[in-house]
């Protein structure tokens, strides 16, 4: 075995003294190439720390040429090398000589194509990773040998091999000139224009927000924000949980919730299930009857068929922001490829920097960190961020003055109403901030786009919200019923008595007034003020109250008449969320 080799393995010195000067060769005659191998982090030997060069002929050689471009932006040429070798105080005459001797005989080898590129440098990483993996095993004797510490000597050699760098190469920088990057974007519009239903763009499964951006790009950060308990986490939560269902690799970084919590919640969200109930406990009322429990039961073995690619990283808050990122790295490994990464929330994780007057430039450096990451692994990336305090009161004293979906404009978060370094938001390529509506629960979710880098932005949307299903979807009601349905499931004392006639009625009406919206347009105003007039004097029948005006006066009296003559004497007592929940109605999103 040569004493040069930096591991005990014959061949793969072998492998290296033909490729290394085949990959020297590209990178002294094309300046892309050079480039894009020093973004990609080809590094030489220095201080025996491991490199990507076996040989160290060819490692000098690359040093020679990188320290080069660092300085000049230029390709080491024979009479820079030249020139270089010359001033070197430490080298002989026959080494100079040799090295320019060298440099000739790199340049000249007529065994090499540009387009072995790509696989030269897959292995010349391959070869370094294994020298970094056997300089870090080279411990392991000191570990068997020892008498004590083993703890710390194992935990020094595992941070060891989590720390193996180059692992997961930065595939993001390269260079591009405009003649590729021209055919490229031309590329990309015509398969998205023969092929429409191909969008690598990831959707969030809630319709009123794709349609804005589409669906989310690869290396996209997103923020979403919003005041304290305002949704955050739960609309985190719906597009981890839609985005896995819909096949996507998702992680989800959890440092205010336990990873069992979080999947208590989710099991609760596709069972459609108040997740107080498992909280109260029980078989009775408030708890897990049979018809509770048999959903909950239903929607395991639903989960189980599915198998949403989920996973959840729980840490405690303060966790330093490397140990976060090992173990994604630690992830990837183990299941290959993410898709997706949502962090809730950095706030809570510790810097690696330390400003102690200027917090918000730590908080920057955490966010770029995963920036950077979402970049290189190719991911969407959401994080959750909270709104400035005294942003949080005037919006939520907007919110409050909101009674229907035309007044929602008014809701608005800008990107000055943003916590932390207002750095966050400029680099963030979006920014989704959730308000909550003043009811008591919340059962709507003002949607404001404060940013889209790429796309439209500047408004607002409304979205259905069941904080105790913690469930975020798109409106299944439009403005006619909204209030009525809210009425009837949260702000009524509804009695067993009530139940029977409105539980019909509500059903009713959703059938007839989806059937009148149709005829809306050529709807007189005479029949307007009259459906009005029919309306008023039915008072004592909640639902009817909020019937839009423009309901047809002959349609609406139908609905009255025919919901208080046909009553269902076997359905008395039943609770109306079961009911509901059980056929399946739009109330609960199904």
């Amino acid at each position: 075995m040569s004493s040069e080799n930096p591991v005990p393995n014959e061949d793969i010195a072998r492998i290296a003294e033909k490729e290394e000067p085949r990959f020297l060769n590209i990178l002294l005659k094309d300046k892309e190439s050079l480039s894009n191998a020093i973004a990609y982090g080809i590094k030489y030997t220095e201080n025996h720390n491991p490199g990507h060069f076996f040989i160290p002929k060819n490692n000098l050689m690359y040093k020679l040429i990188h320290q080069n471009f660092i300085k000049y932006g230029t390709l080491l040429t024979r009479s820079a090398m030249d020139s270089i070798v010359d001033m070197q105080s430490g080298f002989t005459e026959e080494e100079k000589a040799a090295m320019k001797g060298y440099w000739d005989k790199i340049w000249n080898r007529h065994d090499v194509s540009l387009e072995d590129y790509e696989l030269l440098k897959e292995h010349m990483n391959d070869r370094y990773i294994l020298w970094q993996f056997y300089d870090a095993w080279k411990a392991g004797d000191k570990i068997i040998k020892s008498t004590v510490s083993h703890t710390d000597l194992v935990q020094g050699f595992v941070k060891k091999l989590n720390a193996l760098d180059n692992m997961n190469p930065d595939p993001y920088s390269l260079t591009m000139g405009l003649d590729k990057g021209v055919k490229e974007a031309m590329k990309y519009i015509k398969d998205r224009r023969e092929h429409p239903e191909k969008n690598d763009a990831i959707k969030t499964g809630i319709d009123g927000i794709d349609k804005i951006y589409h669906g989310f790009a690869r290396g996209t950060y997103t923020i979403i924000s919003g005041i304290v308990n305002g949704g955050k986490t739960t609309t985190c939560m719906n597009i981890a949980f839609n985005m896995a269902k819909a096949g996507y690799k998702v992680a989800y970084v959890s440092l205010e919730k336990t990873a069992e919590l979080f999947f208590r919640r989710i099991l609760c969200l596709h069972a459609l299930t108040d997740y107080n109930r498992t909280k109260t406990g029980g078989t009775g009322q408030y708890g897990l009857n049979d018809f509770w429990y048999k959903k909950l039961e239903d929607a395991e073995k639903d989960l189980a068929n599915i198998q949403p690619n989920l996973d959840v990283l729980q840490f405690v808050q303060g966790t330093k922001l490397t140990r976060v990122l090992n173990e994604l790295d630690r992830l990837i490994s183990m299941k290959g490829k993410l898709d997706v990464l949502i962090i809730d929330y950095p706030k809570c994780i510790a810097p690696e920097t330390n400003h102690p007057n200027r917090p918000d430039i730590d908080a920057a450096s955490v966010h770029k960190r995963f920036m950077a990451y979402g970049k290189i692994h190719n991911l969407v990336t959401f994080a959750a961020l909270q709104l400035k305090s005294s942003s949080s009161k005037e919006i939520r004293k907007k919110a409050e003055k909101v009674t229907n979906e035309s007044q929602m404009s008014s809701i608005s978060v800008d990107t000055e109403d943003y916590a932390d370094s207002q750095m966050i938001i400029a680099d963030a390529d979006n920014a989704i901030g959730v308000v909550l509506d003043a009811a008591k629960p919340a059962t709507k979710m003002f949607v404001s786009i404060s940013k889209a880098r790429d796309d439209e932005s500047r408004r607002t949307i409304c979205l259905d919200f069941d904080g105790k299903l913690g469930r975020i979807s798109d409106p299944q009601y439009g403005a006619a019923q909204i209030k009525a349905v809210d009425d009837i499931l949260f702000n009524k004392d509804m009695t067993t008595d009530k139940l029977e006639s409105e539980e019909d009625l509500f059903k009713e009406v959703d059938e007839k007034v989806n059937k009148i919206k149709k005829t809306r347009k050529t709807e007189s105003k005479d029949t307007k003020e009259e459906s009005k007039e029919i309306v008023e004097k039915k008072e004592e029948i909640p639902i009817i109250e909020e019937i839009e005006e423009n309901v047809l006066a002959e349609d609406t009296e139908n609905i009255i008449e025919d919901t208080l003559e046909e009553k269902d004497e076997d359905r008395k007592g039943l609770d109306i969320t079961e009911e509901l929940s059980d056929n399946n109605d739009p109330i609960f999103g199904i």
